[in-house]
């Protein structure tokens, strides 16, 4: 956590930002800078009420959250299909022994 937030810091430096800023196209430089001026407005201050996450963050999330849940799901259902498997194996050896057990006893 502690490497972002150095991270973070080093990449909104000032001087680094201003030499940035001239690689940007000319029209689209004035839009630039005002968006790091909100961003960094945003970042300054401190706000104790809640923000009202977007639509499109909270699908996110949700998206995010969905695939997290079929990653541990398929995890137990892969475990569980290796279980059965070895009990099937076991249960056709076993079988197999008292077929061969019965056939000798008949001869």
């Amino acid at each position: 956590m502690h490497i972002q937030k150095l991270f973070v810091i080093m990449a909104f430096d000032e001087r680094l930002i201003s030499t940035v800023v001239h690689y940007v196209p000319f029209g689209l430089e004035d839009h630039f800078t005002d968006f790091l001026a909100k961003q960094k407005h945003k970042f300054h201050t401190e706000t104790n009420e809640e923000v009202d996450a977007n639509f499109l963050s909270w699908a996110f999330e949700k998206l995010v959250l969905l695939m997290i849940l079929y990653f541990a799901v398929s995890i137990v259902n892969g475990l569980a299909q290796a279980y059965n498997k070895r009990i099937n194996k076991k249960d056709k050896k076993a079988s197999k022994g008292k077929k061969k057990a019965s056939n000798a006893k008949r001869d």
